[in-house]
Formats: structure tokens, sequence, C-alpha cells
């Protein structure tokens, strides 16, 4: 209790010291040196009088609490960084253990930082938090305490109190949140400041009165305001038992992500491709998928993720030997599959030694490069190619791979593109493939692109062919592969090589009367 009430009284009559002297000396100066010194020491004073003026500024506002924005001055001028924060935080709950009381800490931060900085700069968005930190301060009991925590987050200590429940704490976030919204002017731009506010109370998390206790007091209230802002603008929010910060939810799906491909939970499933006209197997595509707890993920709810966390590469590895494994696998059980197909993705392609990698890989297993085909979106190809990407196509392309060009019809790739990636395959989109048995302009444009992809010398494959009659249409049209659900849905290897020994194949028919004027018409059109 002494140890509180020594530090409030010392930070009190500092301030009241050194502002009531700052105010009566200043003003009394050049009277004095006009006393001791006469006209002379007048006259140096009065040179004097500019730099004095703007020291006696600096130490006036320092003396009121009015904080410095950051990077006007050095740190140690500047409004309190977080250290001095968790020093203030460990001695009130020193303080708070001793006296029987309560204590908690206060984090508030700018909703809309993100938006200020790239509209009017960080300068001006210094200067907002600067101004925001003055109303805070004219807010705030003597016993509390203000520093910034970083470019767009203030947080508070407030001093140990008898009577200190939820309701009182989120009154006051409420006073604050209405008083930081009122307009400001910064440099000539007009602002009405949005903030969110975050709080823990000692009790919450059962901090201890050392360093340890203070961080944990002030992470559970830096959550909270992330939370507050995640559910804002304005939100308010109380510290709750197993809340996480956004940097904790990242590293823990991080972490589950990378466990899930090193125990194989994601891994390779494979949908095979037939041949349109003889119905046999001609090749496999190799898809991720992910059990998680024995429930399947679609791959659009973890794929962002594995891009956004730096996964690409690992799973680029997983994918590339889960699928020629299954090669060597349905080698040896006397099941051939010409070969398999890899999706890869911008960012998996922009790998350095990618090409090195697969090569390497192939070599190992005694593959040659024949069976295994590169499928590269259409997006990747159509837009202005990384240097690397291009060379690592290049290279595979060289090498023997097949590259195909997945999602044709989506990406607006040139045949210029489609040359100049040594392409051997169109992969038809299954937006010109749905409704080709029923729809005469989607028969149209089908028939277009195969007849295109035929006159440049490259194979077609139709992807998303969900039923037999769709199959059929495609295979009269002259398409050359087929894959979808009306042939068969991903599988596990196991399953697969079950599929491909259980399957007798059913030939399609060769171009019939009806498309064969069609090809014609088409074939007119394009010469």
């Amino acid at each position: 209790m002494q140890s509180y009430i020594t530090r409030s009284l010392r930070r009190a009559l500092g301030r009241l010291t050194r502002g009531v002297a700052f105010r009566i000396a200043l003003p009394l100066a050049p009277v004095v040196a006009f006393w001791f010194g006469g006209v002379g020491w007048l006259v140096v004073f009065a040179l004097l009088a500019a730099g004095l003026s703007a020291v006696s500024a600096q130490l006036l506002r320092r003396a009121d609490g009015d904080p410095v924005p950051l990077g006007a001055l050095p740190t140690d001028d500047a409004v309190p960084l977080r250290q001095s924060l968790l020093d203030e935080i460990v001695a009130n709950l020193d303080s708070a253990q001793i006296a029987d009381m309560q204590t908690a800490a206060l984090v508030v931060v700018l909703d809309d930082a993100a938006d200020l900085s790239r509209a009017l700069g960080q300068t001006v968005q210094d200067e907002i938090v600067h101004h925001l930190a003055r109303r805070l301060e004219s807010l705030l009991r003597g016993g509390d305490f203000l520093a910034r925590l970083d470019s767009a987050t203030l947080g508070i200590a407030l001093s140990p109190q008898r009577r200190m429940d939820m309701a009182t704490i989120r009154a006051l976030a409420e006073r604050l949140q209405a008083r930081l919204a009122a307009p400001l002017r910064v440099n000539d731009t007009w602002t009405e400041p949005s903030v969110s506010i975050g709080f823990c109370m000692q009790h919450m998390i059962a901090a201890s009165p050392d360093l340890a206790g203070a961080l944990a007091l002030l992470d559970a209230a830096e959550i909270a305001a992330e939370q507050a802002r995640d559910h804002g603008p304005r939100g308010i929010c109380s510290y709750a038992s197993g809340m996480q910060s956004a940097a904790a939810r990242q590293r823990e799906l991080a972490l589950t992500l990378s466990q899930a491909l090193d125990d194989r939970s994601i891994l390779a499933h494979f949908q095979p491709q037939i041949d349109a006209h003889s119905g046999a197997v001609c090749g496999m595509e190799a898809l991720v998928r992910w059990q998680r707890n024995g429930a399947p993920v679609p791959p659009g709810a973890f794929l962002p993720d594995i891009y956004a966390l730096g996964l690409s590469e690992k799973l680029a590895h997983r994918m590339l030997a889960d699928a020629l494994d299954a090669l060597v696998s349905l080698d040896e059980a006397g099941l051939h599959v010409p070969r398999v197909a890899v999706n890869l993705s911008a960012e998996e392609l922009g790998l350095p030694h990618l090409a090195d990698t697969i090569l390497w890989e192939l070599e190992h297993r005694g593959l040659p490069p024949e069976r295994l085909a590169i499928e590269v979106l259409e997006s990747v190809v159509a837009g202005a190619p990384e240097q690397r990407i291009e060379r690592t196509i290049a290279r595979l392309a060289a090498a023997g791979c097949a590259i195909e060009l997945d999602d044709f019809g989506t990406g607006h790739a040139s045949i210029t593109n489609v040359r100049h990636f040594a392409v051997t395959r169109l992969k038809i989109d299954r937006g010109f493939v749905s409704r080709v048995d029923t729809d005469p302009e989607q028969r149209r444009l089908a028939a277009a692109i195969i007849l295109m992809a035929r006159e440049l010398g490259l194979e077609t494959l139709a992807e998303g062919v969900e039923t037999e009659a769709e199959a059929r249409v495609l295979a009269e049209l002259d398409c050359q592969a087929l894959q979808g659900f009306a042939i068969a849905r991903p599988m596990p290897l196991d399953d697969l090589m079950r599929w491909i020994r259980t399957r007798t194949p059913a030939p399609m028919p060769l171009p019939g009367p009806e498309t064969a004027p069609l090809q014609a018409n088409v074939s007119r059109g394009l010469s």
C-alpha cells in the first residue's frame, strides 16, 4: 500500500512542480536578466528568446502530460512506450495485491489505420494518434498511465481501485470512445477518428504481480481490442478465456496445416481421365484433399491459407511425391496409367529450383518425364509471366514433361502464349462443357475450341463432364479425352486401383451425322 501511495504522490507532485516552475520562471526571466545584468543581459536574453520559447513549450507539454508525436523527438522524449506501460502494470498489480484492490489494462486501437495511412500518409496518422493521446490524458485520472504500443495503438494502465467491475470499465471505455470520436483537424484535414477498445481486469486472468503477469494482462487487453475491431468499427470488448489474437490464430493454423502435410492428412486423390473414343484410361489428375478428424475439408477452405502462410513449397512436394509414387504403385500392380497431371499454382511455379526437384524426383523413381504432366492455369500464362515461372515451364517442357493449359477459355491466353509456353494439351473449362448436349451455343463454342486445338496440333481434354450425354457429344465433336463425375470422382489410390480393375471400357461413338455439319461450319469460320 505504501509503495502505491508513494508512487502516486511522486507522479502528481512531479507534474505539479514542473508545471508551476516553468510557468513562474519563464515570464520572470527578462526581469531577472535586467536586474542583475543590465541592458546587456536583457539583449542576450532577447536573442535567445525564440529558442527558449520552443524549449519551454516542449517542456510544458511534457509537464502537462501532453504527448509528443512519435518520430518528432527521440524515443525517450516521446509518448511512453510498451516497456514503460509494462513497468506501470507490474507496480499496479503489486499495489493491488497489497491493498486488496483491482487494476486493469485497456488498449485503444485506431479502426481505419491502414486506410488513413494510405490516404493521408503515415505522418498524418501519427499526428492523429498524437491528438488522440492528448484527449485520453485529459480524461484519465492522475494515477492512470498512458503509453503508445505501435503506430495505431495506445495502451492504458488503470491505477488500482477498490470498486472496479466490468460495468465500470465498459462505461469508462464508452466515455473514452465518445470523446475520441469528436472531429479532429490535422494538417488542414478534418477527420472523425473511430477507435475500438479492448480491456482486461487482473482477476480475469489471475495476473501475478510481476512482469509475466503484466505481459499476460496487456496481451489479453490487446487480444480483446483485436476482437473489438474485428466486430467494429467502434467496438468494445472485454477479454474472455479462449480468445486468441489473429497472430496466434495464424500460428496455430500454420502449425495445423504443416502437420497435416507431414502426416499425410493432406494428400493427393486421383481422378481418372479416359480416351473419349475407346474409353480406356489415358491418364489421371492428382487433386489435393484434406481429411481433418475424419471429415473432408473443401480445398477452397484451406488452399488460400496454405499459400498465405508460405506453405506452397511443402504442398508442391507433397503432391508431386504422391503423384509419382502412385504411378510406381500402379505400374507394380500391372495397372498402366500413361501419365499423371499435377496442378501447380503461380506461387509453386515460382519456387527456386522447382524444375530440378521435379526432374530429380522422376529420375529417382525411374520414371521418364513423359509420364508427368504439369497443369498451369490459363490465368498464369495469360498474365505477364514472371521470368522464374517461364524458365521453370520451359525447362520441364524441354525435358519431356507435358504442359497442360488448365481452365482454358477463362484466362484470355493468346495463341502466342500457348506456343511460347510449349503447351501440349488444352483442358476445356467446365463452363464450356456444361449443357453442351442441350445448348446449341455451348456446342458451337466447344467445337470451335476443339477445332482450334487440332489446327494448332494440341490435344484436348474436357473437364467437368457430369453426364453421359455431355460425354457423348464431346466425343462426337472429336474431343480426345474426358474427365469428370460422369467418369469417376477423385479417389484415394487404393480405390483407383479397384476402379481400374473392375471397369470395362465403353467406347464412345465417332463423330455422327448431326455433328459433322457443325464441325464443317466451324472449320469454314476459322479458315
